[in-house]
Formats: structure tokens, sequence, C-alpha cells
């Protein structure tokens, strides 16, 4: 700006300034600045494990890069063949918990999202189930109802390997949860 711009008022978003000089004045926004937390962002890469296509129940995990259109690539295998898988993730780490490979199982696989690979042990959970919900935080996985309409809510802590402990209850006992967190 010429020597004559003065400054007007400055916020956390801009410095604005009045423009004074040949050809009259006006407003003139110097600079654009985000002053409040970037939105968390966890990756890039979206994860499958599990289910049925009509015959066997299937241990394929399948991967997907979000950003880009296209079809899934195989990632690796889940410990066990299963359907009604749950599943949760802190960003870097997924989780399968239960889930029906003829008896409702109570395992508990891990993967690191990034690497491709096959799942491996975490631990288990309390009750063996089948089409239990799922939510997660960066610290915390949830694990929620099951086949048997149960109640029981699970959480198990995504960093570190172990068996769930219980977290409470839900208002009634269900299944076929979907789950969802901020």
């Amino acid at each position: 700006l010429p020597p004559r711009s003065t400054p007007l008022y400055s916020s956390a978003a801009a410095d604005v300034y009045k423009r004074q000089g040949n050809g009259g004045s006006g407003i003139v926004v110097m600079r654009y600045e985000w002053k409040s937390p970037a939105p968390t962002w966890y990756g890039n890469r979206g994860v499958w494990g599990g289910g049925s296509n009509g015959g066997p129940y299937e241990d394929t995990i399948d991967y997907v890069t979000i950003s880009i259109t296209g079809n899934a690539t195989d990632f690796g295998n889940l410990s066990d063949a299963r359907q009604y898988t749950a599943a949760c993730s802190n960003g870097s780490r997924g989780v399968f918990g239960g889930g029906d490979s003829g008896p409702k199982l109570n395992v508990i696989d891990y993967i690191t999202i990034a690497t491709t690979g096959n799942a491996t042990d975490f631990g288990d959970l309390n009750n063996s189930v089948e089409g239990a919900g799922s939510c997660s935080s960066s610290v915390r996985g949830l694990f929620a109802g099951g086949t048997g309409q149960i109640n029981v809510i699970d959480y198990v802590t995504i960093a570190s390997t172990g068996n769930a402990t219980d977290f409470g209850d839900l208002t009634d006992g269900r299944k076929d949860l979907t789950g969802s967190s901020d």
C-alpha cells in the first residue's frame, strides 16, 4: 500500500486499512488469518473388515483413499472370518470388536491404519456379541449393545492393547446399533 494508508481497525480475522490518496479512498483488507484451532483431521484412509457376500463369512479387510475415487484395495485379514463386527479408530489404530463367525465372538483385533497387513489380537470384549454399535474419541473406543439385546457399553483405550472395561449401560438393551462421535 502507499505510505498514506492508515490502520482503520484490527481484529482476530483481519487487519483493515483505510486507503487514502490519489483517486479517493476505500477499505482494503490486508490479511486474513484463521485464529481458531483447525478442525481435527485424522487421515485419508477408510477401512472395512469382515462381512458376508451371501456365502461364507469374510475375514477380508479393504481400504480406500478417501480423497480419490476408486475401488477398494486389499488391506489384509481379520483374525477370524466374521460378520456384524463393530469398529472404531483413534486416527492411527483401527479396532474391530465382536461379530458372528457361527458363534458370537468377544474377540477384539486391531490394525495400524497407515500400514497394510493382517489384524493382530487386541484383547476381548466382556460379552460375545454381534451387531454392536461403536464410536470413538482419540483415546477410547466404545462398543455398545448387540445380539441378545444386551445393554452393556464396553470401552478400550485404543492406543494400548487389553481387554475391554465396563463403561456403563444403554438405556435399553438392543442390537444392530450404529454409532457416531464428535
